[in-house]
């Protein structure tokens, strides 16, 4: 079996992404409509170092398989389906969190395909 493979058996649980689109130019982030991804989310207080060396406690480590798309640092994620959402608009949404750190590493003698980690 392949790493990617592996990967998509295990990402089991529905999450809710947005991805985000800039700002309104009023300092309001804007975000595409959520959709629907398989994701294995793991709760856990980690400490993380973000992409400017900054420290932050992370509430839980995201593993996204390739075939969800794209997925970037700023976006927000949720854990659940669009019918739990009473919102689309993820800062609007309780428990929707951003993105504080991601990696994308490609897989073993691949160009093309990813495994995608987040960082709450």
């Amino acid at each position: 079996m392949a790493i990617n493979d592996f990967i998509e058996k295990v990402c089991v649980q529905t999450a809710v992404h947005w991805s985000q689109q800039g700002s309104d130019g009023m300092g309001t982030s804007l975000f595409s409509s959520p959709r629907e991804i398989n994701v294995r989310w793991t709760e856990s207080e980690l400490l993380v170092v973000g992409d400017r060396g900054e420290q932050f406690l992370s509430k839980a480590q995201i593993l996204i398989p390739d075939s969800a798309g794209e997925v970037n640092r700023k976006d927000y994620l949720f854990l659940g389906s669009l019918s739990d959402l009473e919102s689309q608009n993820p800062l609007e949404v309780e428990e929707a969190y951003e993105i504080q750190r991601f990696s994308k590493v490609p897989m073993i003698f691949s160009t093309t395909v990813f495994v995608k980690n987040a960082y709450l």
